[in-house]
């Protein structure tokens, strides 16, 4: 998949979370679920945070210019928007998103009830 289809799935899972009332997941959490590789989900991280859709932060590690840390803070009001506001999410995405029928790509991911 491409960045763009993988920040919109992570941006539901950490609304959905959010909703639930779950602490925002961990970096190392999202990669074992997802089982994407690390490059996938820190691009995808990379571009909700730098969209403003979620509060995080990118970090580099030190003597590299690959290696990035990545903390998830908490989703933001836009972010919030991007997926309640049909119109918000069709410009984001292309297409509008329902959260009631929404499935992830990666299979063994269980439902936050």
């Amino acid at each position: 998949m491409g960045i763009q289809k993988n920040a919109e799935e992570i941006l539901v899972f950490i609304y959905k979370e959010k909703i639930a009332g779950n602490s925002m997941p961990h970096f190392s959490d999202i990669l074992k679920l997802t089982n994407w590789s690390n490059d996938e989900l820190t691009f995808a991280l990379e571009y909700l945070i730098r969209k403003n859709f979620i509060d995080g932060r990118i970090a580099k590690g030190m003597g590299s210019t690959k290696t990035r840390f990545i903390s998830i803070n908490d989703i933001t009001p836009i972010g919030i928007d991007v997926i309640e506001d049909e119109a918000k999410t069709k410009h984001h995405f292309s297409h509008t998103i329902n959260l009631g029928l929404y499935k992830f790509s990666w299979s063994h991911h269980k439902e936050t009830k």
